[in-house]
This record gives structure tokens, C-alpha cells and sequence, in this order.
């Protein structure tokens, strides 16, 4: 069984911030592959139950994103959110 202190878990929620303000800062890359590739990250998170307001605000700005791919893979990311999730 996992026993985690509490002290494991607030690290790996600061780990977690940092990821999330890397890929916040590579979102915004001039390379589209580069935004391509947060895209799929986050929808990893969204599998793993991880979407939180920050992921889920992240893809909606990249399915405004001017390249096509992109934009599809950020709707299939939202999608992989369990709708539990987006319940108040």
C-alpha cells in the first residue's frame, strides 16, 4: 500500500506547478511541434486525472492555436478529461 507523507505529497505538487509553468511557457514557443508536444503532455496529465483549471485553461488557448495540428491535438487532450472533472 502507498503511504505518503504529506511532505511527498505538497513536493510533488510543487513539482507539478513546475511542470505545468514549463509547459505554460513552452505553449507560447514559436515552434509549432514544440506546442505540438505540450498539447499531448497535457492530455498525458488529463489521462492521469490530473486536469486541473491551469491544464484545462492551457489546451483551450491551444485550440486557438494558429497551426491546425495543434489545434486538433489540444480538443483530443480536452477530451481524454474524465467528466468527472468538469463538475463544479
Amino acid at each position: 500500500h502507498h503511504s505518503h507523507s504529506v511532505l511527498e505529497e505538497v513536493e510533488q505538487l510543487e513539482h507539478f506547478d513546475e511542470r505545468l509553468n514549463r509547459l505554460q511557457h513552452q505553449a507560447t514557443d514559436s515552434a509549432h511541434l514544440m506546442r505540438l508536444a505540450v498539447a499531448v503532455e497535457l492530455g498525458e496529465l488529463a489521462q492521469q486525472g490530473q486536469a486541473n483549471d491551469r491544464v484545462i485553461a492551457l489546451l483551450n488557448q491551444l485550440t486557438q492555436d494558429a497551426d491546425l495540428e495543434v489545434r486538433v491535438q489540444a480538443g483530443a487532450s480536452l477530451a481524454m478529461i474524465p467528466v468527472e472533472t468538469l463538475g463544479d
